[in-house]
């Protein structure tokens, strides 16, 4: 019945805001995608789970550096959600350091929990979490699309 009435709202909007809304329906309508993601998590070597519910229609990218493995899930629009062991980042966006103060690093670095979020340059959001052991969160978010990637990274489930 809730698709009905979605479709029928949708006939009836404007057509600026058809493409947001198509858009959003296909988010909905897709529900979430749950997949594991493993990293190595402390110098014993434990493995600690992230179980993220993120919707579909991401390509999955793993890069390991030197000190750093890092997995992101992009979306065709350049949005990402991605999970890193590298808990001591080098540098934050220069908004995040007038926001959070010019030792943003080391409270990055001292803090086992700590969420910092901003805009960038271009208009889009942003959010770093660290709890523990990993650091994950969200870039290039347009302001439509930040709720839901809130709750994404609320639905963030560690095992």
């Amino acid at each position: 019945m809730n698709i009905i009435k979605a479709i029928f709202n949708l006939l009836t909007m404007k057509e600026k805001y058809i493409g947001r809304v198509i858009i959003i329906l296909l988010f909905t309508l897709t529900s979430c995608s749950s997949r594991v993601v493993l990293f190595k998590a402390n110098a014993n070597g434990k493995s600690i789970k992230y179980r993220p519910c993120i919707p579909k229609g991401y390509n999955t990218v793993t890069n390991i550096y030197e000190n750093e493995r890092i997995t992101t899930f992009v979306y065709s629009d350049s949005s990402i959600i991605y999970f890193s062991n590298n808990t001591a980042p080098s540098s934050f966006y220069l908004t995040a350091y007038l926001k959070y103060g010019k030792d943003l690093n080391i409270k990055f670095c001292a803090s086992d929990t700590i969420i910092i979020n901003g805009m960038n340059d271009k208009g889009k959001y942003w959010e770093d979490r660290k709890i523990k052991h990993i650091v994950y969160g969200y870039r290039n978010v347009q302001s439509d699309y930040k709720e839901m990637f809130d709750k994404i990274l609320g639905s963030i489930v560690i095992k």
